[in-house]
């Protein structure tokens, strides 16, 4: 993995990049799941992604807001047999509203596969256009 820790600015996405060392001749798909930042700092809610983004993971849109965390939306990391690189994106949505940094928390968990034997912790922040 690149880094486990990504950041991006309104506009543009969070993109998380895994590398293995060598090749998988079956491939191999993990899911990796939206958790509460815990205090760390703000969430980032449905109305920070795309419509598009959200809908493609089976989510209308929802009014009022919530948080990433409370969707249920699993995303999911897949090497394509022989491949050495993938990648997970979030795009992020430009609403122009002045407000702090935000981000999001992910969990990949392999459940003992040996190619990912504990879980990894990602996060990424998006830089807010007002006071932290």
């Amino acid at each position: 993995m690149d880094a486990s820790h990504v950041a991006a600015a309104e506009g543009s996405s969070l993109t998380w990049t895994f590398r293995l060392s060598e090749p998988m001749s079956n491939g191999g798909f993990w899911s990796i799941q939206l958790m509460p930042p815990e205090g760390r700092f703000p969430e980032l809610d449905t109305n920070d992604m795309p419509a598009s983004f959200l809908e493609t993971c089976g989510i209308i849109p929802p009014d009022p807001a919530v948080p990433l965390s409370q969707l249920g939306i699993f995303l999911s990391i897949e090497f394509a047999p022989d491949d050495r690189v993938a990648t997970v994106t979030i795009p992020i949505e430009e609403d122009g509203v002045q407000e702090s940094s935000e981000g999001v928390v992910l969990l990949l968990d392999a459940f003992g596969d040996p190619v990912v034997p504990l879980p990894i912790e990602l996060t990424g922040l998006v830089s807010g256009t007002g006071p932290d």
